[in-house]
């Protein structure tokens, strides 16, 4: 998501659309900003409670092969930093926050972020998969449906504390 300043208008990242607005300068005011965040589609974990061979962790990278193969790649974050700066905006610092997997961080408002972000990937869980699954791995919808199964019982489990890098880039427009 984009964060245009003072209109606070939201703009979805998908692939690199941003650029359409870099690449006209006048659509910004010199000393304007604007804000980037995308969160880097991959899991993650401080403290190795995510195992290599969770279901979640092979979702994302089964998601990750279908994404490729449909010229749709889903890891974008990285880019976002680079993509600024090849447009010529200015003080372009980049921060990473946490985005819990579930209701595990002991601290509250971590916690209810964590519980809220769950009911979000339940909720599109099968439609990010079930296209790039059946389409672009040949999987059989029976076999979807079994592996999701898995992969939320991942999401449910307290034990795994697994987080998604959220990369956040604020820059200045000339």
């Amino acid at each position: 998501m984009f964060l245009l300043a003072p209109f606070y208008t939201f703009l979805p990242l998908r692939a690199h659309p941003l650029l359409r607005l870099m690449r006209k300068p006048s659509a910004l005011k010199p000393g304007a900003w604007i804000e980037g965040q995308e969160c880097y589609f991959y899991p993650a974990s401080d403290d190795s409670s995510l195992p290599e061979n969770s279901a979640f962790k092979r979702w994302h990278d089964l998601i990750t092969e279908a994404s490729i193969k449909a010229n749709r790649r889903l890891l974008t974050a990285a880019k976002i930093k680079g993509w600024f700066e090849d447009a010529g905006f200015v003080d372009v610092v980049e921060t990473v926050m946490k985005l819990p997997n579930g209701s595990w961080p002991r601290d509250p408002r971590l916690k209810g972020i964590g519980a809220y972000h769950m009911s979000t990937l339940f909720d599109g869980l099968d439609a990010i998969s079930f296209g790039l699954f059946t389409r672009m791995l040949g999987w059989k919808i029976e076999d979807v449906n079994s592996f999701l199964t898995e992969v939320k019982a991942d999401l449910k489990n307290k034990r795994i504390h697994s987080y998604y890098p959220v990369l956040v880039a604020p820059s200045t427009a000339v």
